[in-house]
């Protein structure tokens, strides 16, 4: 069958070069895709023309020259790229990621300065202006402490007065001193306190550590013990004109100041720098009678007698010294370490003297037997712990049926204490501001020196006041005065026979209620 359709002759050869390799810009050419043919098992969707023999040879011919044409202008091209470089660049590119860089650092070198010498001004070379040499500075002399401790042995009365007018004044304390010794008081029951009136002194020139006042009921004579060893003994009925007698028998705070009952015409004294003195009126001497190197730094807190020659010490590191009055080696016998850390009181049971108490910085008070103290490793019999510590702790002063101890925790108490010490137990716990700060004495709760049912305390109420308590924790009176007691009265004391109540404060003033 012929075909009827009448097929298109073949282009020209140089129209397909044209149609197939159209140039890109930079001279590339880029031939179309051939159309594709069909695999072996799919199936065309438009039908062959029909090609004879003679169309089919020459196509075949204008392949094979297509196929020459289209070698020599990818040739063409590759040389065209390679005459670009871009290879060469590429590669060198590749090289420059992959291979790692390595800097190198070229360390200049430091020339070495000329050192030149420092320049000084002429008043440091000691030149005057015209390069004189100037007179040789003075040589500073070796400082002295404020308050050096005084000698380490007795001290003469006179010697320490500390004002030059009061010779006169020392010959009359001396004479009634002495002849008090002779003086028969009697124990007074007299607890009224209502008609109490106040009066006040400055007896020393700085903060008051400690105030006493003579078993006499004779006359009344007040003492107090500043901050820097000053002791002050003021005639209370004197008229207010004579001011009182001040010595110098210590260099830092007295402490604690005592007349024995067994001979009050002595005074005893320990102070923070490490000596215990005895003031003796009949010989006008303050002897040393206990001490510790002044290198210890070893405050003496407070002291209670064993018998009239022996008595207890307490000291700031935790030892309770036994010292004999009547040696002359100013040593202690024997030394108890009861506290781990600082000591603030000791006190000796008035019937058994085997037993004392003591209160401490490691928030205790504790009961003792003198019987199986050691050096170290000692049990105390009771301990008495507190949220704070303990200012101090004592024995009542006639049987001894009662420990009364202030503390830091704002409280008062008092335990009852069997004879042979074997059962102690808190009765009562009484609540008091005991915070007096850092410029206050701390308070220090003490008993009627004769009674066994009333304490004396200083108080932070306003307006100022002393508190009197009975052992049920009753507050019994309250002495104030408006006008004459304006400050806080730290440390207090009664008067073993006669109603008299001592008080001292921070500012060296006495107040007495009589």
């Amino acid at each position: 069958m012929v075909n009827t359709r009448s097929n298109k002759k073949s282009e020209p050869l140089q129209a397909i070069i044209k149609t197939n390799d159209s140039k890109q810009p930079g001279g590339r050419s880029v031939s179309k895709k051939r159309p594709h043919s069909p695999g072996p098992h799919e199936r065309s969707t438009s039908r062959k023309p029909f090609v004879s023999s003679e169309e089919s040879s020459s196509g075949s011919e204008d392949e094979t020259d297509y196929e020459k044409i289209r070698d020599k202008n990818l040739h063409d091209n590759e040389l065209f790229f390679a005459s670009l470089g871009i290879q060469q660049a590429k590669e060198a590119l590749h090289q420059a990621k992959s291979s790692p860089k390595t800097h190198t650092h070229t360390r200049r070198e430091s020339k070495a300065k000329a050192v030149l010498p420092r320049r000084q001004s002429l008043r440091i070379q000691r030149l005057n202006p015209d390069g004189e040499a100037l007179p040789p500075l003075p040589v500073p002399e070796t400082p002295f402490p404020e308050h050096p401790r005084l000698s380490e042995g007795p001290l003469e009365m006179k010697k320490s007065l500390v004002y030059e007018d009061e010779e006169k004044d020392h010959e009359q304390l001396v004479q009634f001193m002495i002849a008090s010794n002779k003086d028969d008081s009697k124990v007074s029951d007299n607890l009224q306190f209502n008609k109490m009136k106040a009066r006040k002194i400055k007896v020393c020139k700085d903060r008051l550590f400690s105030v006493a006042v003579h078993p006499s009921s004779t006359k009344v004579i007040a003492v107090a013990g500043d901050k820097w060893g000053q002791m002050g003994f003021w005639d209370v009925e004197s008229d207010y004109s004579h001011h009182p007698t001040v010595y110098h028998p210590h260099s830092r705070p007295i402490n604690h100041i005592c007349f024995p009952f067994h001979d009050p015409q002595k005074v005893y004294s320990c102070s923070y720098d490490s000596t215990l003195r005895c003031g003796n009126f009949e010989t006008g001497m303050f002897d040393l009678i206990y001490s510790v190197p002044e290198e210890n730094d070893d405050l003496f807190r407070n002291f209670d007698f064993l018998d009239p020659s022996t008595l207890l010490l307490s000291q700031f590191r935790g030892d309770v010294a036994v010292v004999d009055t009547r040696t002359k080696s100013c040593k202690g016998d024997q030394l108890f370490m009861v506290c781990d850390k600082y000591l603030r009181s000791v006190s000796v049971h008035p019937i058994n003297k085997n037993f004392f108490v003591t209160a401490g910085t490691d928030l205790k008070v504790c009961v003792w037997d003198m019987r199986l103290m050691k050096r170290k490793g000692t049990k105390p019999l009771h301990i008495l712990p507190h949220a704070r510590a303990p200012n101090s702790a004592y024995f009542s002063p006639v049987t001894g049926s009662h420990i009364l101890d202030i503390a830091g925790d704002d409280t008062i108490n008092i335990y009852s204490c069997s004879n042979s010490c074997s059962e102690v137990q808190r009765t009562k716990q009484i609540h008091h501001n005991n915070q007096t700060g850092r410029w206050l004495t701390k308070f220090r709760a003490v008993w009627h020196p004769t009674q066994e049912n009333v304490f004396f305390v200083g108080s932070m109420k306003r307006p100022r006041r002393i508190e009197a308590f009975s052992v049920d924790g009753r507050l019994l009176h309250e002495f104030e005065d408006e006008e004459v007691l304006t400050s806080v009265c730290s440390v207090v004391q009664y008067h073993p026979y006669l109603p008299v109540l001592v008080g001292g404060n921070s500012s060296g003033y006495v107040f007495v209620f009589m």
